[in-house]
């Protein structure tokens, strides 16, 4: 709360003087003078929502207590923090979408849609990381075994197959958006293109980041060059593409057919 009150407001004060408050000052006072009134609404918004959902996995691993599908579902992906990686990507490309369309039901489904495959894959590359901790690590593949009854390897396939059907629907959404349906215009094919690019950066970027390639847990420092084998598939990994029988993820099936 405190950090979310110093983006918002530099001169709460909330935050003990010292170097790290006052290099967060420096960024905040640049990020300010950076972004218009309504990206930084949207910066501050997107950092609310990433620590909101890191607060809550931190919360319920705190507690041991592994949650419901449904429940991770809806709350895991906040801790990837989309909206606030998409609001730098839309300030470094110029992208200037007006709040009405930004906020139309399509497009907030198609982000979220995008962030809950980042997170998803995120949860995969990450798993050797954390694979070591006891209570289990609050992630996509520890909540299917849990409720499966089966063991994380045998989660997997299930994280991967619904990770898939995700992916199905956000090609297909993208494409009635990009065909006109809303309106498109150029600002909204940008829009469209940098969502497919976020899910493809960040499997480029995980499959080479040392904290997931060369995790601490088994190596004491950074093997260079480390990196994941990654296998592009031709086709979804699961032949169920209809919405799956999770409430927190069936709405966003209703916009594919306008």
């Amino acid at each position: 709360m405190r950090l979310l009150r110093t983006i918002e407001d530099p001169g709460a004060s909330v935050l003990p003087d010292g170097p790290m408050t006052r290099a967060l000052r420096d960024l905040v006072d640049r990020t300010h003078a950076m972004l218009t009134p309504y990206e930084l609404r949207r910066f501050v918004e997107g950092t609310r929502d990433w620590l909101l959902g890191a607060a809550w996995r931190a919360a319920r691993a705190e507690a041991g207590s592994m949650p419901g599908l449904n429940d991770f579902v809806a709350m895991g992906p906040l801790a990837n923090g989309t909206r606030f990686s998409l609001t730098w990507s839309d300030v470094a490309r110029g992208s200037r979408l007006s709040a009405d369309v930004l906020s139309s039901p399509a497009l907030t489904a198609l982000t979220d849609a995008a962030g809950f495959v980042v997170s998803a894959d995120n949860d995969l590359f990450s798993y050797d990381k954390d694979d070591h901790l006891e209570p289990r690590e609050v992630n996509l593949v520890n909540v299917l075994a849990h409720q499966e009854g089966c063991s994380p390897a045998e989660a997997v396939p299930l994280a991967v197959a619904l990770r898939d059907r995700v992916m199905v629907l956000f090609t297909g959404l993208r494409a009635r958006l990009e065909d006109g349906g809303d309106g498109a215009d150029g600002q909204l094919r940008s829009y469209l293109a940098a969502l497919g690019h976020y899910v493809a950066g960040s499997i480029a970027w995980q499959t080479r980041a040392p904290r997931y390639a060369s995790p601490r847990n088994r190596y004491e420092l950074p093997v260079p060059d480390a990196r994941f084998p990654v296998r592009y598939a031709e086709q979804p990994s699961t032949t169920g593409t209809g919405p799956p029988d999770l409430p927190a993820l069936t709405s966003w099936w209703r916009h594919l057919h306008g």
